[in-house]
């Protein structure tokens, strides 16, 4: 399945502040998605969702941040040094 969820969804989420969390390669290696393209970031920027990276168990998948922040600007679709400051002002928010 394709990620399509419903106007309704993003209001929930804007309307909970919600601040969605991304694990890339967890995700890619559990079969939770089957091509990297599936990656959401695109829909959750487009409606304004802030969006932050993890590992999910970085020790066991051996990723660090860096690698989810080079696979994530790949995919969503922007300049990899916007993205990547993007990522950062949002998790430079939840620290402050």
């Amino acid at each position: 399945d394709t990620f399509n969820p419903s106007e309704d969804y993003f209001n929930l989420l804007k309307h909970f502040n919600v601040i969605v969390e991304i694990c890339i390669s967890s995700n890619f290696a559990l079969g939770n998605i089957t091509d990297l393209k599936e990656i959401p970031i695109r829909e959750y920027r487009r409606h304004n969702i802030p969006i932050v990276l993890g590992t999910d168990g970085g020790g066991f998948y051996l990723t660090t941040l860096e690698d989810e922040e080079k696979l994530a600007s790949i995919f969503s679709g922007e300049d990899p040094q916007d993205f990547i400051d993007y990522v950062k002002s949002i998790e430079a928010r939840l620290d402050g």
